[in-house]
């Protein structure tokens, strides 16, 4: 059965004040409109209270790429029906029909927005049954081996079996701009972790050797980073960050320090940054140890 529509949950974000919230959602729609661009999937946008839908007809494509959209929960992908149980009914058995065998158990899950003739319970209850009659599985609402969901909102009726994780967080560019050293991998997991919360990034890359590996970076995350090379002496460095951060207007400088590793270096080189830059430092890795950072680098695709 071919999906055509991707429901997209978001989280905090939900939690912000009316203009925020529809301020950050468009925000989040722009981004993964643009990422959806940039790989080429045919896609159509939609925002409705509480819900992103994108509908497209390559959904299976456009799964993977929305999972690594900042600011993203989780999605599912589904079949938009009319919200009617005469029209669910036949959707739904036929679900079941590809999903289920005897031997497995279900549960049906109902949710119900708007005003409609019958409740969630009505509905759970007649597709239920439906689901019965179609399968001969029994209903277990505690530990079936299928789920089956389906989410009426007003005329509309959204029926999926399955919830990706998304990566969460803030959108991009709904925050401030973020100036990064990259001087190692570590780098790049410390300004991801910032990118999670929202912010715009500035590379300023020690070495051309790590260029590549900051490209690839941001293009499997779908940022458009400004990145640049610098090729200091001990003695320039900070003039050359300053310089970055005042021409990109940055908020803050992150760093991908972490205590175990060149400790005493590392810690000199932090109070001559705050010597000389007017600007916070931000030390997200600071507390983490050695097996934690590659591990969450591997996760993130730098290792």
């Amino acid at each position: 059965m071919q999906y055509n529509v991707i429901l997209i949950r978001y989280g905090e974000l939900a939690l912000k004040q009316k203009k925020t919230r529809m301020r950050f959602e468009q925000v989040l729609m722009r981004n993964i409109s643009q990422a959806l661009t940039t790989t080429d999937c045919s896609h159509r946008i939609v925002r409705e209270w509480g819900r992103i839908y994108v509908y497209s007809s390559e959904v299976d494509r456009c799964v993977p790429v929305i999972q690594r959209i900042f600011g993203v929960v989780s999605l599912s992908p589904a079949l938009l029906v009319k919200g009617t149980i005469s029209d669910l009914i036949p959707v739904v058995a036929e679900v079941a029909q590809r999903l289920i065998t005897p031997k497995d158990s279900f549960a049906l899950r109902v949710t119900r927005t708007g005003a409609h003739e019958f409740s969630s319970q009505d509905a759970a209850i007649e597709l239920g049954n439906a689901v019965v009659h179609a399968t001969g599985a029994p209903v277990d609402l505690t530990n079936p081996t299928v789920e089956i969901r389906v989410d009426i909102r007003d005329e509309k009726a959204f029926v999926f079996t399955e919830i990706f994780k998304g990566v969460g967080g803030l959108p991009l560019g709904t925050q401030g701009t973020i100036l990064s050293l990259i001087d190692s991998k570590f780098s790049l997991l410390a300004a991801w972790y910032l990118m999670k919360r929202g912010c715009e990034m500035v590379f300023a890359v020690l070495d051309d050797i790590h260029f590549p590996t900051v490209q690839k970076f941001a293009a499997e995350w779908y940022a458009q980073p400004s990145i640049h090379i610098i090729h200091p002496t001990k003695e320039t460095m900070e003039n050359d960050l300053k310089q970055v951060a005042e021409d990109y207007k940055c908020d803050a400088l992150v760093l991908g320090v972490t205590l175990p590793w060149k400790k005493h270096q590392d810690l000199e080189f932090i109070q001559r940054l705050k010597a000389s830059l007017s600007l916070p430092i931000l030390l997200p890795l600071i507390a983490m140890k050695d097996d934690e950072i590659q591990e969450n680098c591997r996760k993130i695709g730098v290792l």
